[in-house]
């Protein structure tokens, strides 16, 4: 699976990337901090829940294999999909980022 990640905004306890991965453009983010389903309508912009387009939501941490979880939600998801990933740790976190090839910059990013 190839995989190019660009760097859309840094969030408070988080990032926004894009992804493209096997011909589709996939919206991701990344928080660090336990699922919390209401802060989905704040980081996602309301567009978005109007386009019509589906919004996946899965939790990582280190008692899983991250690459496994990642990638059973990312075969389900069609371009333009977005999905959000509350990763409960750092390592989870920069495991995912890795993932998804993802190189910028990651000195932003502060636990929740």
């Amino acid at each position: 699976m190839e995989l190019q990640s660009t760097l859309i905004r840094p969030l408070e306890h988080g990032i926004e990337i894009q992804c493209e991965v096997e011909n589709l453009l996939l919206n991701i983010y990344f928080i660090l901090g336990e699922t919390d389903f209401e802060e989905i309508t704040t980081l996602v912009p309301k567009e978005r829940f109007e386009q019509g387009n589906d919004i996946h939501v899965a939790s990582l941490d280190e008692s899983q294999d991250i690459e496994d979880e990642m990638e059973s939600v990312l075969v389900n998801m069609q371009s333009e999909d977005t999905v959000i990933f509350f990763c409960s740790d750092e390592n989870s976190f920069h495991t995912g980022l890795d993932f998804l090839n993802y190189h910028d910059s990651r000195a932003f990013i502060k636990p929740n």
